[in-house]
């Protein structure tokens, strides 16, 4: 490099060699410069590995994914969650805009080739109501 731009970076003095004052000031430089680049490394290794970072998420209600963040938490303990709660279509939008990384929903019928669903459990949902009231007297109620 420094023949390209006609520099000395060392000197002889005697039988060893130092850096010249351009020396210096160049590997302060490249110094930082390697710095750098090994934080790049350990910052894309450890998103790799799932060391670090900060996971987004939203849902519908704390009951589901609470259980789910709780585990993640155990697995990977240095990674930051942050929670967002709202109905089914504000979550939707939030995954929409990437404000969250993640959703969990009660429900979701949506095409947003996007998005990847995954399945986590089917929630059984009851219907409540006083004995005396008229679907009481129904073997079911389908909605």
């Amino acid at each position: 490099m420094a023949k390209g731009y006609g520099v000395w970076l060392f000197r002889q003095v005697g039988r060893s060699i130092e850096l010249t004052d351009l020396g210096q000031r160049l590997r302060g430089i490249t110094g930082r410069l390697y710095a750098a680049q090994e934080e790049a490394r350990t910052l894309l290794a450890g998103h790799r590995k799932l060391v670090g970072g900060h996971l987004r998420t939203g849902a519908v209600a704390p009951f589901h994914v609470m259980p789910i963040l709780q585990k993640l938490k155990g697995i990977h303990p240095e990674v930051a969650f942050s929670l967002r709660f709202g109905n089914s279509a504000a979550v939707l939008r939030s995954m929409q805009r990437y404000e969250v990384d993640i959703g969990i929903l009660a429900n979701l019928r949506v095409g947003d080739a996007r998005l990847h669903i995954q399945f986590l459990r089917r929630d059984e949902v009851v219907l409540l109501m006083r004995c005396d009231h008229p679907l009481a007297r129904r073997a079911s109620v389908t909605y």
